[in-house]
């Protein structure tokens, strides 16, 4: 099998994904801003999550506008009829682990130690949204035209379902 083009840069992609999740990690601390002479708390803003949000859906999305660049890609296969019941399988399964594993400890001390893995852990779980949105949509499209339309929908549709519910929780 010969890569092509697409595959250089779905590669680059990744690695633009692991250098956030390394910048996301050098200036977790500096990100929200101390208490100034007028205010008496510190300011908690939601900026920062809004942007690691959408970096990382824009770079889930370019990952799968690139597969459906290619000549045989992953999203022929029969599959995906089925993919919608699967992801929230998976989906439902890894919110159980991650909840037990969190609340008997190893996971919350292991995230105080090492940060990236907050960051990993919201990825994987976005990238499960972004995985259920395209598979909805992709089963729900004519055959012609499920490729890069649906690439730019699910886009849309995963960062209104992700973004639209963190404006929606009030500020503490």
């Amino acid at each position: 099998m010969v890569l092509s083009k697409w595959h250089f840069y779905q590669g680059l992609t990744v690695a633009a994904l692991i250098g956030i999740f390394i910048l996301a990690e050098l200036i977790r601390g500096t990100m929200n801003p101390g208490a100034s002479a007028q205010a008496s708390g510190q300011v908690n803003s939601g900026i920062p999550l809004i942007l690691f949000v959408g970096i990382v859906v824009g770079c889930f999305y370019l990952i799968f506008l690139f597969e459906t660049k290619k000549e045989n890609n992953l999203f022929v296969h029969d599959v995906w009829r089925k993919m919608p019941f699967i992801v929230f399988g998976v989906g439902a399964v890894s919110l159980i682990i991650f909840m037990i594993a969190f609340a008997t400890g190893p996971l919350f001390h292991w995230t105080q130690d090492w940060g990236y893995l907050i960051y990993g852990l919201m990825s994987y779980f976005i990238f499960l949204v972004f995985v259920f949105v395209f598979s909805v949509v992709s089963k729900n499209r004519d055959h012609e035209e499920r490729d890069e339309k649906t690439a730019h929908l699910a886009y849309l549709w995963t960062l209104g379902l992700i973004l639209v519910p963190i404006f929606l929780i009030p500020p503490v």
